[in-house]
């Protein structure tokens, strides 16, 4: 029973619910690139300054509001902003939005 808990406790350290600000960050700039994209632009749509678009992804805990303006803008689902880095990037899948 013990090693059972033990290999779901690590399992789960594994794989965290929620991306950190670094991941937030490479999956924002990997979306703009595709979209080609700058920060100035995405600030632009969002109506804030790029200060205030670094603020929101550095953070690695934004509003719940600002990760679906972020998700829109980018044209993406917004729990896609909120995983970890993983194999969906090497596959090329970022589940886009129609």
């Amino acid at each position: 029973m013990r090693d059972e808990s033990k290999n779901n406790a690590s399992e789960s350290q594994a794989e965290p619910a929620v991306t950190g600000a670094a991941d937030m960050e490479r999956r924002v700039k990997i979306r703009l690139i595709e979209l080609n994209m700058s920060m100035e632009d995405l600030a632009n749509e969002l109506g804030v300054t790029r200060q205030a678009v670094y603020q929101m992804i550095a953070t690695g805990n934004p509003r719940v509001s600002s990760i679906n303006k972020l998700a829109a803008a980018l044209g993406v689902e917004p729990h896609w902003l909120l995983k970890p880095l993983g194999t969906d990037e090497e596959r090329g899948e970022h589940e886009r939005i129609a």
